[in-house]
């Protein structure tokens, strides 16, 4: 089937590998949305959970060179502090420490 000048144009694929670390995968994701021109904060929920240290460590440093705002979830208070990160800390009723 031929694809008109349209579709061609917006024509893209994500090549969804099984075997690349879940860091890798993430670093991509980010990437897609710089891309795409992507201008809003980018959530993440618990990732802390999946990443160990190290990834998340790099994870940081990736998306503080990109210039990508992102806003990460966290289920429980985590001790560490990383000098690109601002944390604030939110209880069930909203309310901000």
């Amino acid at each position: 089937m031929l694809k008109s000048k349209k579709e061609k144009t917006f024509d893209f694929d994500i090549d969804a590998q099984v075997n690349r670390l879940y860091l890798n995968k993430l670093m991509s994701f980010v990437s897609l949305a710089l891309d795409a021109s992507y201008d809003k904060m980018l959530t993440f929920v618990n990732l802390k959970t999946f990443l160990t240290k190290n990834e998340l460590e790099r994870f940081y440093e990736y998306i503080f060179f990109s210039r990508v705002r992102v806003l990460m979830l966290e289920n429980k208070m985590d001790q560490s502090y990383h000098k690109h990160e601002n944390k604030s800390i939110v209880d069930q009723h909203f309310l901000e420490f």
